[in-house]
């Protein structure tokens, strides 16, 4: 949470008009969903900064990852020496726990 409050970077316009103008689709989506308040509007709405977008995309990915089941083939080295027809039973035990 300290993070948060330390890196609250509000967006320059410029900086969010140059993104939004980007060619590149990744810097386009880092800054979508950001907003700028203009001058005009009451000030109840509170600006998204970097961080804020940062953190909100970290969580989207946290539940993603939470909710897959990955399947994976773990390589059991052998050896330590890397050497062929060479079978440590210790090390090939340590790697299994």
């Amino acid at each position: 949470q300290d993070m948060l409050e330390r890196n609250n970077d509000k967006l320059l316009p410029t900086l969010r008009a140059a993104a939004e103008s980007s060619t590149s689709e990744f810097v386009k989506k880092i800054f979508k969903g950001t907003t700028i308040q203009a001058s005009n509007e009451p000030k109840k709405r509170k600006k998204n900064s970097i961080i804020k977008n940062f953190h909100r995309s970290l969580q989207e990915l946290m539940i993603k990852l939470n909710r897959a089941e990955p399947h994976y083939v773990r390589c059991i080295k052998p050896n330590t020496h890397k050497q062929p027809k060479m079978f440590q039973t210790s090390k090939v035990l340590e790697q299994m726990n």
